[in-house]
């Protein structure tokens, strides 16, 4: 497919440092194309895609607001729907078209390279590299790291929730990462979270998000491709600008001794 990245283990076979941030955009870019039967550039439109993301957090913040913040928001949102949108759509639809987008591409750049840095911090590639238990470790990763650790949602009916009431309208705030234990049980491999429970950071019910199982694959793919090299973090950038937690910048190297943290 035109604009899709090439594997990171030839430059970490080659001795070469890589920053995943780029590549994890890139796949991103890539993944939304094909699924949208877009031929526009992956990097261009996963750049658009975060600038709409963070420009949509900026102008839902509570208090005061920058003068143009709204303005901005809906100039990056517009741009984005112009890189995705063939002329024969209808609003409704390139408007579901940037939805997608902005949520693959900000998940993605969120999830990879944290998950490649958890994997890195506790010496898991040892269970990376099994293929019997890195999809236990795919979905202990994304249940720790909980891409989209807050989730928005309105009240449908009136509810008492752990004792708190609710009416019908009111605006939540679900703390995704608690509900899935992440904030007090780090990855176990060999005894995971209960399905039900690591599927929270994904959402529930009709409001599941149905791009989980493309996450996971990407992510059980990206790790394969690691593992044989090990790599361990040299730096790590933080970017305060992104709509979700996540790296501007995650350089790896890859380790000429790959062991497991009980040897």
């Amino acid at each position: 497919m035109a604009g899709r990245p090439g594997p990171p283990s030839r430059p970490l076979g080659a001795g070469r440092d890589v920053d995943l941030v780029p590549l994890a955009r890139e796949l991103a870019g890539a993944t939304v194309c094909a699924l949208l039967g877009t031929t526009g550039d992956p990097e261009t439109i996963a750049e658009a895609a975060a600038s709409a993301a963070a420009s949509a957090v900026r102008d839902h913040l509570p208090g005061p607001r920058p003068p143009g913040t709204a303005r901005a928001a809906a100039a990056a949102t517009a741009r984005l729907e112009s890189l995705l949108a063939p002329a024969s759509d209808t609003a409704a639809d390139t408007a579901l078209r940037a939805m997608l987008a902005v949520a693959a591409v900000n998940t993605t750049v969120a999830a990879l390279p944290r998950a490649v840095a958890w994997c890195a911090d506790a010496q898991l590639w040892h269970h990376a590299a099994d293929d019997r238990l890195r999809p236990a470790l795919v979905g202990e990763l994304l249940r720790v790291i909980a891409p989209s650790p807050l989730l928005p949602r309105v009240a449908a009916a009136a509810a008492d929730l752990g004792g708190c009431p609710v009416q019908a309208g009111d605006r939540l705030i679900l703390v995704a990462r608690h509900a899935a234990r992440a904030h007090g049980e780090p990855p176990d491999v060999l005894h995971p979270a209960p399905p039900m429970v690591a599927q929270l950071v994904f959402g529930a019910g009709t409001h599941a998000c149905p791009g989980a199982r493309l996450a996971r694959t990407q992510l059980d793919d990206t790790l394969a491709a690691l593992a044989p090299h090990c790599p361990t973090v040299l730096r790590a950038r933080v970017d305060r600008g992104a709509a979700l937690p996540g790296w501007r910048s995650l350089t790896v190297r890859a380790t000429s001794n790959c062991r497991s943290p009980e040897n």
